[in-house]
C-alpha cells in the first residue's frame, strides 16, 4: 500500500498553531468543544497531535468512552485551516508520559502552567483524515487526505 502522505500547507497549518478545538460526545451522545494545547507528531505513517487533558476532565472521560474526536486548527477567523479526524490514546507509561509533555511544552510552551500546576494525563490524537481548506487564494482550496481508521 502506497505511503499516504500530509500536504505541506496542511503540515505548515499543524506547525503554526499550539492550540485546537477538539470536539468530542460523552456516553448519551452530547456533544462538547473544548481548546487544548497541543504539539504536532510527524515522524510516522500517518500524523497525530500530542495534548494534556485535566485528568479529571469531561473531555478525557468521553475520550475513554469513546476516543473518536473531531479537530479545528486554524485563526479564529477562518482562512487557512484544517479539519481532522482523530483516534484518541491515552499514554498510560510514565516514560512515554513524560516524553510525550516535553513534545507538547517544546511546541506549546503556554501549556507549560496547566502541564506543570494540574494532574494530567497525555493523549495521542491519531489522524485519520485530514482536510485543509485554504482560502488565502492558494490552490487547490482544498485537499483531503484518508489516513485510515486509527484501529
Amino acid at each position: 500500500m502506497p505511503t499516504v502522505e500530509l500536504p505541506p500547507r496542511a503540515r505548515a497549518v499543524l506547525e503554526e498553531h499550539q492550540t485546537l478545538v477538539l470536539a468530542t460526545t460523552d456516553g448519551d451522545g452530547a456533544p462538547e468543544a473544548a481548546s487544548v494545547f497541543y504539539a504536532p507528531v510527524m515522524n510516522g505513517e500517518a500524523p497525530a497531535l500530542v495534548c494534556a487533558f485535566l485528568s479529571s476532565s469531561a473531555k478525557l472521560g468521553h475520550l475513554r468512552r469513546n476516543p473518536q474526536a473531531g479537530i479545528y486548527i486554524g485563526p479564529q477567523t477562518p482562512t487557512r485551516w484544517v479539519q481532522a479526524s482523530a483516534t484518541a490514546r491515552m499514554v498510560e507509561d510514565p516514560v512515554e508520559r513524560e516524553a510525550r509533555l516535553d513534545q507538547l511544552l517544546a511546541h506549546a510552551p503556554g501549556a507549560r502552567v496547566f502541564v506543570e500546576r494540574v494532574p494530567v494525563t497525555a493523549v495521542v490524537l491519531s489522524l485519520t483524515r485530514v482536510k485543509l481548506t485554504d482560502l488565502t487564494g492558494e490552490r487547490p482550496p482544498i485537499e483531503a487526505v484518508d489516513f485510515g481508521t486509527g484501529d
